[in-house]
C-alpha cells in the first residue's frame, strides 16, 4: 500500500502488548498506538477521531487500570463499531474459541486464537485495512451520488422552501439524522432557523445569536467546514432549545456566496449515535458551494416574485384610487371649482373680484392667476413673488395680509404695477396652505375703491383659502395617482420584459426609456454605468438624451409622430432594432469612470455607500471631469446606485438639463424603483449566463476527467490536464510540477525551463509543495520574489498554484 497503515493494538498484557507492537512497527512499517485497558482504547480512538483502519483486541481486559481482566473483547467492539463502523477489528484470545461467533456477530473482522502467527497476523491485516478502504470508497461514492441527485435536483428553478427542502433531504440521505439549516438575518448578529428535517417545526424561525455561540463565532471568523466534538463536561449553546443532550459530534458547514455568508448547515447523529468522521467533510464542502448559489439564487427570484406582486398589487390599488377619484371629480373639473370658489367669495363678501395665484414651488420666483371671479383679465397673469416684500412676508409667515388702501409704500413693487392697471384700490390676500407649505394666494380686491376688511371677512376669506387648498390638493392627488399609476404600469410591463428578456442591451434601453419617456418618470436625459469586474471603474453602457436642446426637442417630436410615446409601441420599435442612437448614448459608451475608494465624486460615493446622491441647486465639483465633458451636466441632476443582492453593481445617473424640473420625493422613490427592477434583471441576466457557462464547462469537464482516467499515454494526460487547468482558472497558461518520493523535481511543461528557477528556497511552488495549501499571487510585479523569471519573459500578471498528491 502507498501509505503506512495505522493500527490500534489492545491488550493488558503488557508482556505482549510491547513486544508485537514493536515488530509489527519494524517489520512491517505500521503506524501502532496501543492501549491496555478497554478505557485507554475508547480514550484513544477518541483523541484520533478514530482515524485507524484496523483495531487488534485481546478478548481478555481489563476495564480500566488496576481491574481485573474480563471478557470484554466483544463488548469493546461492539462499541468501537457503533462509534467508529468504519474500523475493522481483529480479535484474538488464548482462551479457546467460545466467544468467536459472538465477536463476529458484534462486528469483528476476524477471531484469532493465541499464540499469533506475525505472517499470517500480516496478512490478516493488510486484508481487513483493504475490506476499509473498499468500504470507505463505497461510503464516498454513495455521498458523491447522491450529491449529484441532489445537485441535479436544484437546477429546476424552485422557490426558497423547495430549494431548503431538497438540500437537507439531500445531506441527510448521506448519513445525518438531523440537518438543520439558518440564514444570516439582515444585521448579520443572528442566525435564523429556516428549514430542517429530523427535529420539530419550532426550529423555524429560532434566532441563534451569534455572539452567544463559540463555535458560530469560529464558523463566522473563518468560513469553512467543521466537525466538532462536545467537550467533558461542557454544556452546549442552545442546548435545550435544539435539543442536544447526548448529541456529542456536529458539523457546522458555513454557506458562502462570493465571500459572504449567508447562512449555516449544522447536522448531527443524535438518535443513530454514528460517528462522524473527518473525511466526510470533503464531499460536504464540494456541495456547500452549490448549495450557498442555489439557496441564493432561490431567495432571488423570491424576492423579484414579491417585488413583482407587490408592484401589481399596488397597481391595481392605485387604479382602484383612480377610479374613485375620478368619479368624485366627474361632474367639476378642478379649474371651475376654483371660479366656483372665487365667485362664492365674491358673493358671501360682496367684494368686487377675487383670484386665486399658484406659486411655482419651491423656487417661489413667480406666481399665476389660475382663477378668478368676474374675468377682467387677471387669468394667465404671471405675478413676481421673489423680491417682493409684501409676497415673501406671506409665504414666510403663512398669515393673511390686509392693504386697505394700495400705495407706493405698501413694497409691491411690479405687483402694484399689475394693480393699478387693473384699478384694485384695496386688498385682502391669505395663504392658501397645502400640507404646511404656502402654494399660493386667495384675494379679495376692492376695484375703483377703497374699503375695510372685517375680521369676519379675512376668517372666511381664509375658510375659502383653505377649500382652495383642497380642490388644489385633491387635483394634485389626483394627477399624482394617475401618473404613479401610468409609472407603475410601464414598471409592471418593463419588469415582465426584464424577466423575459436575456439581452442585456435591450434590458439597459427599457430601463433607461422607462426613465426618460413622458410615460415614465419624464426625466430629460439618462445614462447606466456597470461596475467592471474588479469593481475598479464604472463602465458606460448605454445612455439616452441629447446634448442641444433643440435637437433634443425635434427628436421628441419625431418621437411623437412615430407613436413611441407608448410604451408597447417602443417595445415593438426595439424588437424590430429602429430605434436610432442618441448623442448621449454616444458619449457614454466612450466612458469608464475610475471608482475612488474614499467617495471623492459622486459616482464613487453612490457606489460606496448604495444610497443616490442629489444636486439640486448647484453642480458639485465632484461631479467626474470626463463625465461632465462628455455629458455635459445641469441641475438637478441624481445618482441612484444599482443594488442587487445588497451589493452595488452601477449606477443610473438622470439629470433635467432642458426643463430644469425639480427632482421631487416621488421622482426620486421611482427612479429608486426602476433602479431595484433594473439591477435585479441585469444580475439575473448576468447569473442565468454564468449558470449556463458553469454547468458547459463542468460538463465538459466530467468528459475530460472520463477520457484522462481511460488514456494510457501519461504525456499526453499531463497536457490534457494542462488544458483542463487553463480552462478552470479562465487562465492564459499553466504548468505542471512534478515531485517524486525522493523530493526529486521535475517541470511538466513543453517549454524548456531552468530547474533552478522554479524551485527556489522562498519561491511560489515549493511553499506550496512544503504546505499542502494552494497560494494566490494577484500581481507578480508586487511579488517578484516568489516566482520564476520566466514569468516577466511571459508578461504574466498573475499566478495560482495548487498542490497536487497522489
Amino acid at each position: 500500500m502507498s501509505q503506512s497503515l495505522r493500527i490500534l493494538l489492545v491488550d493488558d498484557e503488557i508482556s505482549l502488548l510491547k513486544p508485537l507492537a514493536k515488530y509489527l512497527r519494524d517489520t512491517f512499517n505500521y503506524e501502532v498506538d496501543t492501549a491496555a485497558t478497554a478505557i485507554e482504547a475508547l480514550d484513544q480512538l477518541k483523541r484520533m477521531q478514530g482515524h485507524y483502519q484496523v483495531a487488534l483486541i485481546d478478548d481478555l481486559l481489563a476495564s480500566e487500570p488496576g481491574a481485573e481482566p474480563e471478557p470484554l473483547g466483544v463488548i469493546l467492539t461492539r462499541k468501537i463499531k457503533t462509534e467508529f463502523p468504519g474500523i475493522e477489528i481483529i480479535v484474538f484470545t488464548g482462551w479457546g474459541m467460545e466467544s468467536a461467533l459472538e465477536a463476529l456477530q458484534a462486528g469483528a473482522y476476524r477471531y484469532l486464537a493465541k499464540p499469533l502467527n506475525y505472517k499470517e497476523l500480516d496478512i490478516l491485516i493488510r486484508m481487513a485495512a483493504e475490506q476499509n478502504r473498499l468500504k470507505s470508497a463505497a461510503r464516498e461514492k454513495q455521498i458523491l451520488e447522491k450529491f449529484m441527485e441532489t445537485s441535479a435536483a436544484l437546477l429546476n428553478g424552485q422557490d426558497l422552501n423547495q430549494t431548503l427542502e431538497i438540500v437537507l433531504q439531500g445531506v441527510q440521505g448521506i448519513g445525518f439524522d438531523r440537518v438543520r439549516c439558518y440564514l444570516l438575518s439582515e444585521d448579520g448578529q443572528a442566525m435564523v432557523g429556516a428549514a430542517q428535517v429530523g427535529m420539530t417545526c419550532a426550529f423555524e424561525g429560532f434566532r441563534c445569536a451569534v455572539s452567544a455561540d463559540a463555535y458560530m463565532r469560529l464558523v463566522m471568523s473563518d468560513p469553512q467546514a467543521r466537525l466538532f466534538e462536545r467537550q467533558a463536561g461542557e454544556s452546549l449553546p442552545y442546548e435545550v432549545e435544539l435539543d442536544k443532550h447526548d448529541v456529542n459530534q456536529w458539523v457546522c458547514m458555513p454557506l458562502v456566496v462570493e465571500g459572504n455568508i449567508i447562512g449555516k448547515l449544522s447536522m448531527d447523529n443524535k438518535h443513530s449515535r454514528r460517528f462522524i468522521a473527518v473525511s466526510e467533510l470533503e464531499p460536504l464542502k464540494l456541495f456547500a458551494g452549490q448549495a450557498a448559489a442555489a439557496i441564493q439564487n432561490a431567495r432571488l427570484r423570491d424576492n423579484e416574485q414579491a417585488a413583482r406582486k407587490q408592484a401589481e398589487r399596488r397597481a391595481r390599488n392605485l387604479e382602484v384610487i383612480q377610479q374613485v377619484s375620478t368619479s368624485l371629480n366627474s361632474t367639476l373639473e378642478v379649474d371651475k371649482i376654483l371660479t366656483l370658489v372665487c365667485q362664492a367669495a365674491v358673493d358671501l363678501i360682496k367684494a368686487d373680484h377675487s383670484g386665486l395665484v399658484l406659486f411655482n414651488e419651491p423656487g417661489y420666483q413667480f406666481g399665476e392667476v389660475v382663477a378668478e371671479y368676474p374675468a377682467i383679465g387677471t387669468f394667465g397673469n404671471k405675478i413676481q413673488v421673489e423680491g417682493i416684500p409684501l409676497e415673501e412676508q406671506l409665504i414666510s409667515r403663512a398669515e393673511p395680509v390686509v392693504l386697505s388702501e394700495i400705495t407706493d409704500e405698501c413694497g409691491l413693487g411690479p405687483v402694484g404695477a399689475v394693480f393699478e392697471r387693473f384699478e384694485i384700490q384695496s386688498i385682502l390676500i391669505v395663504p392658501v396652505v397645502l400640507k404646511e407649505r404656502v402654494i399660493g394666494s386667495f384675494s379679495l380686491d376692492a376695484i375703483g375703491r377703497t374699503r375695510q376688511f372685517t375680521s369676519e371677512e379675512v376668517d372666511l376669506c381664509q375658510t375659502f383659502a383653505s377649500q382652495v387648498a383642497i380642490a388644489v390638493g385633491n387635483s394634485r392627488d389626483h394627477e399624482a395617482v394617475k401618473r404613479y399609476a401610468e409609472q407603475l404600469d410601464v414598471l409592471r410591463k418593463m419588469s415582465d420584459y426584464i424577466q423575459a428578456s436575456q439581452d442585456l442591451e435591450k434590458i439597459l434601453h427599457v430601463v433607461l426609456t422607462g426613465v426618460t419617456a413622458g410615460y415614465g418618470l419624464g426625466f430629460n436625459r439618462a445614462a447606466l454605468f456597470l461596475l467592471d469586474e474588479r469593481r475598479e471603474k464604472l463602465v458606460g453602457r448605454m445612455g439616452i438624451g441629447h446634448l442641444d436642446g433643440a435637437e433634443a426637442k425635434a427628436d421628441w417630436e419625431r418621437a411623437v409622430a412615430n407613436g413611441l410615446p407608448d410604451f408597447d409601441q417602443f417595445l415593438s420599435a426595439l424588437e424590430r432594432n429602429q430605434l436610432q442612437s442618441t448623442p448621449i448614448n454616444d458619449s457614454t459608451r466612450r466612458l469608464q469612470l475610475p471608482l475612488d475608494p474614499t467617495g471623492g465624486d459622486i459616482f464613487s460615493q453612490a457606489v460606496l455607500q448604495g444610497k443616490y446622491v442629489l444636486l439640486a441647486d448647484k453642480l458639485s465639483d465632484k461631479v467626474p471631469a470626463a463625465f461632465a465633458a462628455a455629458f455635459k451636466p445641469a441641475r438637478p441632476l441624481i445618482v441612484a446606485p444599482l443594488l442587487a443582492r445588497d451589493q452595488t453593481i452601477g449606477v443610473l445617473v438622470a439629470d433635467n438639463k432642458f426643463t430644469q424640473a425639480s427632482i421631487k420625493g416621488t421622482h426620486i422613490e421611482g427612479l429608486l424603483t426602476f433602479a431595484n427592477t433594473a439591477a435585479i434583471g441585469i444580475d439575473n441576466t448576468r447569473l442565468m449566463h454564468e449558470t449556463r457557462v458553469a454547468t458547459e464547462r463542468l460538463s465538459s469537464f466530467f468528459e475530460a476527467s472520463n477520457a484522462l482516467v481511460l488514456s494510457p499515454d501519461a504525456d499526453k494526460v499531463l497536457r490534457d490536464i494542462l488544458e483542463l487547468a487553463c480552462v478552470a482558472a479562465d487562465a492564459n497558461g499553466a504548468s505542471l510540477i512534478l515531485s517524486d518520493p525522493l523530493r526529486q523535481v521535475s517541470v511538466g511543461t513543453d517549454e524548456q525551463v531552468d530547474i533552478k528557477d522554479v524551485v527556489r528556497p522562498n519561491g511560489l511552488s515549493t511553499k506550496v509543495m512544503h504546505s499542502g495549501q494552494y497560494a494566490v499571487i494577484e500581481d507578480v510585479a508586487k511579488e517578484r520574489d516568489r516566482v520564476n523569471p520566466s514569468v516577466f519573459s511571459h508578461n504574466i500578471k498573475a499566478a495560482l498554484c495548487f498542490p497536487v498528491s497522489v
